[in-house]
Formats: C-alpha cells, structure tokens, sequence
C-alpha cells in the first residue's frame, strides 16, 4: 500500500476503524452516538498558539486532569466528562508520550472518537507493538462508554462537507489513486521517448 493501510472490524459492540498513513500518522476511531465536538491533549505551546489563532480557548481544568488541555464545542458538558474518574483515566494513557510518537490527542467529532497519534521519535522505522495498540484501543473504547453514560450535551454538531468529502474519499479503494498516479506517470514518460524519437529522426534527416 503505497499510500495508507486500514484496518475495519467491530470490537465490543462498536464499529472501530483504524488508519495508518504518511507523516507517520496512526489514527484509531470509535464510533459513538455523541454529536458534539472535542480535543483533548498535553499541554504543548504549539497547541496553545494554532489555538489562539483559531480564536479558540482552553478550558480551566482542576483536579486529576489539570495537567491536560482540552478544547469543547460544549465545556460545561466537556467539564462533566474531565470529572469522571474513567474517563480521565483513559486520556490520561491515550496521550502520554512514552512511545514512539511525539504527539497524541484525543479528538471527539460527531459520531467518531479518535485517537491521533503522529510524528516520530526514530530516524528509522516506527515499531508500533500490536499490544500497545490494543492497549490504545481499549482506552477509546472505555472512554466512549464513559462519555454516553453521562447526560448528553446540549450543543451539538455535525460533519462539514469537508469532513464527508474526505471520510468518502479514505473509504474508497485506494488502488485507485495509486494507479492513477502510475498512468500519469506512464503518459509523461510515453510523451518523453516520442519527442526524444521525433528529435532523432528529424536531426538524422537534416532537417534540424
């Protein structure tokens, strides 16, 4: 797979998707019933800084998850959710840096909890252990069944056109845009050898 890899299946009664692409990225998404929207990370001064350039605010987090940085469509429903044991246990582990990653957030957008993982601590290879995957999984798993028990949250969302386009897009065939890209390839390097030949013969015959 030139482009990415993709994994698909459903584990404990949820629809899980996984994708492994360029950058490196490796994303981990569960589906869940909440409509609304989330970012949950480390704090990092890039964060901060992309964020106030959104015009975007942190929320105030007190008590186990203050050492994390949280953006919210809906904060007083985000602040219910940072207050539950489970569930900042799980964000705790879900973007920790003790891998080899360099960056970890855990997004909420309708429908979808994500698991962003990107960036890369070694010159070569990654060595992603299937255990810590799993690992990460479970956590996400835990983390959407934590977040549906509570009240659901007033402000809601739903997917851009850009979200969909590009959701569409993920899900078809990536044999595709390889192929495509080996056509184009082939039509430029066909487009070469004639002009190459044409220059031959025209020099061979005098009349260049």
């Amino acid at each position: 797979m030139t482009w990415f890899r993709q994994y698909h299946g459903i584990v404990a009664g949820r629809q899980v998707d996984v994708y492994f692409y360029r950058g490196p990225v490796l994303e981990i998404h569960v589906a869940t019933r909440l409509q609304t929207r989330l970012g949950v990370t480390r704090p990092q001064s890039d964060t901060r800084f992309f964020a106030g350039l959104a015009g975007r605010r942190p929320l105030t987090l007190e008590g186990p998850a203050s050492d994390l940085m949280a953006f919210a469509l809906d904060e007083t429903w985000a602040h219910e959710l940072l207050t539950a044991r489970r569930a900042v246990e799980s964000l705790h582990r879900l973007t920790a840096l003790d891998g080899a990653f360099t960056r970890q957030q855990v997004l909420l957008r309708p429908g979808t909890f994500v698991l962003q993982l990107s960036g890369n601590r070694r010159l070569f290879g990654l060595g992603v252990e299937p255990e810590r995957v799993r690992t990460w999984t479970d956590d996400l798993l835990q983390l959407a069944a934590a977040a549906e028990q509570l009240p659901g949250p007033e402000l809601v969302d739903s997917l851009s056109s850009l979200e969909l386009t590009a959701d569409r897009v993920r899900g078809g065939n990536p044999h595709v845009a390889l192929w495509f890209g080996l056509g184009v390839l082939v039509f430029f390097l066909v487009i070469a050898v004639v002009i190459a030949v044409v220059i031959a013969v025209l020099s061979s015959t005098g009349t260049l």
